[in-house]
């Protein structure tokens, strides 16, 4: 089991070092994703969404985030789920959050980070929905 796991793990590095080389190579201009947010808006508002990096299965992206309150927890955090273009819901994990050192304070707008995971689930992808409770307000 030992054996199989590392050349698992080296074939995943394998793949995310070329993954990584090809994104830096290619990503001259910033990647913006479509995205749609149904709930928390009276707490905050999404004002844009881009990828910032990717690894095996993986997205790194980040957002620009207004607070629209404030938050009594340092470091809220909201999951995101994927609009097919067939319009079907998919969960595929990951989300983003501020800083864990971070207290949103009404009026101020902060930079977001997370992931989009479970790439290789994803087919013809139309947009994020932020459609879910945050967490950690």
């Amino acid at each position: 089991y030992v054996a199989t796991n590392e050349k698992i793990q080296s074939i995943e590095k394998q793949a995310n070092d070329v993954i990584h080389a090809y994104f830096e190579e290619h990503n001259n201009d910033t990647l913006f994703l479509q995205f749609s947010q149904s709930k928390n808006t009276e707490k905050f508002k999404i004002q844009k969404l881009w990828v910032n990096g990717a690894t095996f299965n993986k997205l790194s992206i980040k957002a620009r985030v207004y607070a629209m309150d404030n938050s009594v927890f340092h470091g809220p955090y909201t999951s995101l789920a994927i609009k097919q273009r067939d319009r079907k819901r998919l969960e595929c994990g990951g989300g983003i959050s501020a800083p864990d050192s971070v207290q949103l304070r009404t009026g101020e707008t902060y930079i977001f980070s997370g992931t989009i995971n479970e790439l290789s689930a994803l087919s013809q992808v139309r947009s994020v929905l932020f459609d879910e409770q945050i967490k950690k307000w």
